[in-house]
């Protein structure tokens, strides 16, 4: 559900002939892989000063919403959001694969992808069933490689500059700082001893 709100998702079906569009006429990739990388950024503002924000006041956040019913659930919830940033990425793929008219490479990803999400939730539950958990992104991380490094020997560089992460990492620090405060401040009004005169 959370998912269908992301920017990348959100708006997917408008951008996608816009940048298949400007692609065919110009054939230039590095163009391309840079709009991408500004798409991805849209995505990364919003989602990493939310993970920011419940690394630093996530129980402060399940206690107050739903009234601490799922306090200790608060870790999935962070590799949910996780996955949702790694999986929104193999969209932006998807976008640059139907660009270059090479969409047949995400369903070999797809395809390995699953034999090795497969092993891994096998080994998984030999060691520990808790390791399901991240199954999901397990799934995306090796779509991720795979299809970058078949889009690099197909003569695709794509490359995702470590700029790119300046700005959304601050904002991140940012949300995190804000996080601890309004935890700190909440933990204060809550200890405080209440004075009840009788006039």
């Amino acid at each position: 559900r959370t998912r269908q709100y992301i920017p990348l998702h959100l708006l997917y079906n408008l951008i996608e002939p816009v940048m298949i569009g400007n692609y065919l006429q110009n054939r230039d990739f590095t163009a391309l892989n840079k709009r991408c990388q500004l798409l991805y950024k849209s995505n990364l503002i919003l989602l990493i000063p939310v993970l920011a924000w419940l690394g630093a006041a996530g129980v402060f956040i399940i206690t107050t919403l739903p009234g601490g019913k799922y306090k200790g659930y608060l870790w999935l919830l962070m590799v949910v959001m996780l996955q949702l940033t790694v999986g929104s990425h193999v969209v932006l793929l998807q976008l640059i694969l139907n660009s270059v008219g090479k969409s047949a490479l995400l369903v070999k990803a797809g395809m390995i992808a699953l034999i090795s999400m497969a092993l891994f939730l096998m080994i998984a539950m030999l060691v520990n069933v808790q390791f399901l958990v991240v199954g999901p992104l397990v799934f995306s991380l090796i779509c991720n490689a795979y299809i970058i490094h078949a889009l690099k020997n197909q003569g695709y560089p794509y490359k995702l500059s470590w700029q790119l992460f300046l700005g959304t990492s601050i904002s991140g620090v940012i949300a995190f700082l804000v996080g601890v405060v309004t935890a700190k401040q909440h933990l204060l009004l809550i200890n405080q001893p209440v004075v009840i005169s009788v006039v």
